[in-house]
């Protein structure tokens, strides 16, 4: 499941747009093996994204903040197994997702 909201407003007499978005999504529990092995399963979880800034008059310039991932959860995007004889059976590996992080960009179109 998504959920995205958007919102702009213009920031006085300026011309200037500001703009604030934020992304939700829920991964309900999901299995990453062909089996369904319960050593692949991954918990449910939801991520939240969030931005903001602002729009030159012009539209020459874009300036957006960023936060992924801003709740900071913790949360494998793939689980494997494998067999691994010294630790007498079968081991399990993971990916884990992306933790909380921060972006600027400028945008300049010409």
């Amino acid at each position: 499941i998504s959920l995205t909201s958007d919102y702009e407003y213009e920031l006085g007499n300026t011309g200037y747009q500001a703009f604030l978005r934020g992304e939700y999504t829920w991964q309900s529990e999901k299995n990453t093996s062909v089996d369904a092995s319960p050593s692949t399963a991954i918990g449910a979880y939801g991520v939240l994204n969030l931005r903001a800034g602002f729009i030159s008059p012009d539209e020459t310039y874009k300036l957006t903040f960023a936060v992924k991932n801003a709740t900071d959860v913790d949360y494998p995007s793939f689980v494997f197994g494998s067999t691994f004889s010294a630790l007498d059976g079968v081991t399990r590996s993971q990916y884990l997702a992306d933790p909380r992080t921060y972006s600027v960009t400028l945008a300049v179109k010409f």
